[in-house]
Order: structure tokens, then sequence, then C-alpha cells
């Protein structure tokens, strides 16, 4: 074992290839995310599975629940990566509404976030004066 903290990489389909005949769907259950929580500090899902167009999924709060960080990825600003709610339509190859998109994703309650954006990210989440 390591003193780093470790992230298990999971996404919405397949399963880890050193662990055959597992789902990440079986991994993100309470079941799943207590024995992620034996080896690892936390879980890195795509931004997806926490927040679904109708609202946050529950992932963070059983992720939570089970002593795991949340670290998602990856946010982008580009329409053709964001949820439909977040595009600008006047322009599909421009982009949207990142600002609400990170600010949305921040409150499931999330831990840490990549972004190919980051400056902007933060910028985002700074308190409102």
């Amino acid at each position: 074992m390591t003193r780093l903290r470790l992230i298990q990489l999971v996404d919405g389909e397949g399963g880890p290839a050193d662990a055959p005949g597992t789902t990440y769907a079986d991994m993100m259950t309470t079941r799943g995310l207590e024995q992620i929580a034996d080896y690892a500090d936390g879980i890195g899902p795509p931004t997806a599975m926490v927040l679904a167009p109708e609202g946050p999924t529950g992932l963070v709060d059983r992720a939570h629940q089970a002593g795991l960080q949340v670290h998602v990825w990856t946010l982008r600003m580009e329409n053709s990566f964001l949820p439909t709610a977040f595009q600008r339509p006047d322009d599909p190859q421009g982009r949207g509404d990142f600002a609400g998109y990170a600010r949305a994703v921040a409150g499931t309650g999330v831990d840490g976030m990549f972004s190919d954006f980051p400056r902007q990210a933060r910028e985002a989440l700074k308190p409102a004066p």
C-alpha cells in the first residue's frame, strides 16, 4: 500500500480491465462502494454519473456514506461536451454555459473536478461577493 490517496476511476459502461466479469454498475452499488473503500480514498466517475438531466443521481451521497470522496471528470466548455440544459443552441460548435454547469456539478457535493478549463471552473465556483 501507499500513503498516496487513490481514486478508483469508473465509467458509465463496461468494467475494469483487471477484473473480468465486474461491471462499473456493480461497483457503484452500496456494497460495491464499500468494497472500493477498502483500497481507495475515492471514486472518479464521469460527470453524467453524478448529474443527470433531472438532477443529482445520488451517487455522491452513496459514495460519501461509504467514506469515499468523489472527483468527477472532465468538465469542458464546448456545447458538444455539455448536457443539453447547458448548451447554447445559437452556436452548436461554440461554448455553452460552462459556469452554470460547473456550479450544478459542484452542487451535487463532489469533492473535486477535473476540467480542461480549470481557471474558468475556479472562477465559476468563487463565492459571490
